[in-house]
């Protein structure tokens, strides 16, 4: 409880700055960044590619003939991209040496 306005006896409250401390207290900001806007786009333009590409497909690689979403397919191949990139670049780093 706090005592009247006025009133000092030179207590300290525990949650209140002393009065040798500076109190900065700064907004927070509200601004929209680029990489705010850059990400919120990315997500739009995400579920527009899922919701586009949900339709099966047939697939055929090296096992019979599989039925899935074409989003799965793709994001398969994607990866399966990735991977063979990242193996080709190792093997080039170490043919160097």
């Amino acid at each position: 409880m706090r005592p009247a306005t006025g009133y000092t006896s030179g207590m300290t409250f525990p949650n209140e700055p002393s009065t040798t401390e500076r109190v900065t207290r700064s907004k927070p900001d509200r601004h929209f960044g680029a990489g705010l806007i850059g990400g919120v786009l990315l997500l739009i333009l995400a579920l527009v590619f899922v919701f586009e590409n949900a339709t099966k497909v047939d697939v055929r690689i090296f096992v019979p003939e599989v039925r899935m979403p074409l989003l799965v397919a793709l994001l398969i191949a994607g990866i399966l991209g990735s991977l063979a990139t990242m193996l080709l670049q190792l093997h080039h780093r170490h043919r160097r040496r």
